[in-house]
């Protein structure tokens, strides 16, 4: 926000400049802002578009920079790249992803870093660099590939493959390029588990079910969208299990693992294809040029990595993406500045400076559960607030398994055992093994007179508890939820 901030005041002060095709990235500019003011949570929206604006007004002045500044832009970003990949080798904090270095939460952000600054070495090396900028480029690469192996980031490797085989090819290297291509496919089908582990298809972060997941949310708001900024709100009504914890649905896909999908789901299938329609007519422009070939090289792969990870929602690389197709090219127009170039600076600024705030904002569906646990925690508690608070939470989160056992619960609690039966067995369906759940399923038979279905509820409550007792350490707190069990009502209830 801060960066983004200083360059829309100096941008207002400069000559105005609007990058090619100016048209229709402004169409694609203003579409974001419609879908925001149409969303449920317009500030979370506004920011996003904020975010948005920032990198364009980045692709429209890196448009504008000479020989000598692309030059210096290529040194830096080939440093960057050595910086960043011994930094990723730093023991991580406690709780943070290995690799991740100075670019948290995980370590595909350095990985995408490390693929634009291989690619771009590339480049710098096909063009018969000679002296400090060779060794430099030589550096790059071979910090960039040792970071990316240990890693193991498939998507940095496959964009720095792409950049490079770009970089080759223009230089006039089309046989050596196949060359390194072919080998590179080869290796990948090669992989224990081939196309399984290229698509991450098990464990968390299983990329076919989130894509979905995408397009269901696209399909619901097929014009506008969720709302920028607000993809997880959206997944949370299309959740899908995964297979490394106690809790079936205990992760969140926060995003949706494709920049192109994640753009359809929040502004809509119309958004997306004004980004590609403007994305393609610039990829094609720069493509024509011969303005900065390693600049052009680190688009190719952050483009293609962009294509089945979340890296462009750092919004520091979405700069860096923005400057490189920026830096390919020809100058965007100017003119000097007037009221209007002025009032629209004033605007990006505004939206920049509360562009992150927003994001700090967590889902309504938790919102609405934080409410009825408080509602719950009063003196004396409101059962009838809790328990429709719990109802708005659970239908924008249909997959929490606590929140029709908290509806149970509080069904329980005014003697309505039906319908404290049919939520406990609901919470079940979700997570098999909510030891709550069981038990309230075991209580509620009892209390409806069924003698037999009660010890075999109860049967059923003492295989999972003994099962669970095996299982890891609960990985995070839904899987404490999901695994937790009140030993004293347990034991009165026995």
């Amino acid at each position: 926000s801060a960066a983004a901030a200083v360059l829309w005041l100096s941008a207002a002060a400069g000559p105005a400049g609007v990058p090619a095709p100016a048209l229709l990235w402004l169409a694609w500019l203003g579409w974001p802002l419609v879908s925001a003011a149409s969303s449920a949570e317009p500030l979370v929206g506004f920011g996003a578009a904020g975010e948005a604006a920032a990198a364009l007004l980045v692709l429209g002045l890196a448009s504008n920079l000479d020989d000598r500044a692309r030059r210096r832009w290529t040194l830096g970003l080939l440093a960057a790249g050595i910086l960043l990949a011994a930094a990723a080798f730093v023991p991580p904090a406690l709780g943070q992803a290995r690799f991740t270095g100075l670019l948290p939460p995980y370590y595909n952000y350095t990985a995408c870093l490390e693929a634009a600054s291989v690619a771009a070495a590339a480049a710098v090396l096909a063009g018969g660099a000679r002296g400090g900028e060779r060794w430099l480029a030589a550096a790059a690469i071979a910090a960039g590939l040792i970071e990316l192996g240990a890693s193991g980031s498939r998507g940095g490797a496959a964009g720095a493959l792409l950049g490079a085989t770009v970089a080759l090819r223009r230089s006039g290297r089309p046989r050596l390029a196949a060359a390194l291509a072919a080998a590179a496919i080869a290796g990948a089908l090669a992989l224990p588990g081939g196309r399984a582990a290229l698509m991450k298809s098990g464990g968390a972060n299983t990329r076919p079910l989130i894509w979905s997941a995408a397009v269901e949310i696209a399909k619901e708001h097929p014009a506008l969208g969720e709302g920028p900024g607000l993809f997880e709100r959206g997944a949370l009504r299309h959740d899908f299990p995964s297979d490394v914890a106690v809790a079936r649905y205990g992760l969140r896909a926060t995003h949706a693992h494709s920049e192109w999908l994640e753009l359809a789901a929040e502004t809509g299938w119309i958004g997306l294809a004004l980004f590609l329609a403007a994305w393609a007519s610039s990829a094609a422009a720069a493509f024509e040029q011969r303005r900065s070939e390693p600049a052009l090289a680190a688009f190719a792969a952050m483009s293609l990595q962009a294509a089945f990870d979340n890296v462009l929602a750092l919004p520091w690389l979405r700069l860096v993406y923005a400057s490189a197709l920026g830096l390919c090219l020809p100058p965007a127009l100017r003119a000097k500045p007037g009221p209007a170039w002025r009032a629209a600076c004033a605007a990006g600024l505004l939206l920049a400076v509360w562009g992150r705030w927003p994001k700090s904002v967590p889902p309504p569906a938790d919102r609405w559960e934080t409410e009825a646990r408080e509602a719950l925690r009063a003196r004396p508690p409101d059962a009838a607030k809790a328990e429709a608070a719990f109802a708005r939470a659970y239908s924008a989160n249909p997959y929490r398994a606590a929140l029709p056992l908290m509806l149970g619960e509080l069904a329980a609690g005014r003697g309505d055992w039906e319908k404290a039966l049919a939520r406990a067995r609901e919470a079940q369906s979700l997570e098999p093994e909510f030891l709550e759940a069981r038990l309230l399923e075991a209580e509620a038979l009892r209390a409806l007179g069924d003698g037999p279905g009660t010890l075999r509820a109860l049967a059923r409550l003492e295989d999972a508890r003994e099962r669970l007792a095996l299982r890891p350490v609960p990985l995070n707190d839904y899987d404490r939820i999901v695994s937790f069990l009140d030993e004293k009502r347990f034991a009165s209830f026995r």
